[in-house]
């Protein structure tokens, strides 16, 4: 199986580009892009803070991943002692890479639905469903409620927030509140009513 995936993957890269080059880009894409995530909500907020302290500004990616790496080694340990599912397993992986990461797109919680297709149950039912609407509407907040609304608004551009009123700062801290914390949060809240029936079950 390792072997006919590696061939596959390699075949898969070298079809889009010469080698060194295809990996440098998923390797940039993966470490080196920035944005809407909430490590990059805490970034740009520190840059506006301490403009001038590079260490400080790149803390927040830093500390994500660090939780995300020590998230990852619970749920392998989880897995070794066969109290998890390599499914449930993967989809929590999978879900925390989105929250804890540093570069966040629209498109990213399709690749949810397999891991919860495969083990559906209200847990990875609501947080697949929740994420995709939040992140499917949020665009809406980017590209209408900036451009139309905030852009423009006098209380911003006159207001106590004038020094800082730019489109990066201002819609990331409001776009990845809407876009993570309606997944974290209604799943949360859903699941303290009855969590064996909630985590076991697929209660719509």
């Amino acid at each position: 199986m390792i072997a006919i995936f590696s061939v596959t993957s390699l075949i898969g890269y070298r079809l889009t580009g010469p080698i060194p080059d295809v990996f440098e880009g998923a390797r940039h894409a993966a470490l080196g892009r920035l944005g809407y995530t909430p490590a990059y909500a805490f970034h740009v907020l520190i840059r506006e803070i301490r403009p001038h302290n590079k260490t400080l500004i790149e803390l927040p990616e830093k500390l994500f991943l660090d939780i995300f790496i020590l998230y990852y080694i619970y749920l392998l340990v989880k897995l070794a002692q066969k109290k998890i599912t390599l499914l449930e397993a993967g989809f929590m992986a999978y879900f925390s890479q989105l929250v804890l990461g540093s570069t966040f797109r629209i498109w990213y919680p399709m690749w949810l639905i397999p891991f919860a297709a495969l083990n559906l149950n209200s847990r990875t039912y609501w947080r697949t469903f929740l994420f995709s609407i939040t992140a499917e509407l949020s665009i809406l907040m980017y590209y209408i409620l900036w451009r139309w609304i905030l852009r423009k608004w006098d209380w911003g551009i006159n207001g106590p927030l004038r020094e800082h009123w730019e489109y990066w700062l201002i819609m990331t801290w409001l776009t990845v509140p809407w876009t993570f914390g309606i997944p974290i949060l209604g799943t949360w809240l859903r699941r303290r009513k009855d969590r064996q029936t909630f985590d076991d079950t697929l209660r719509v």
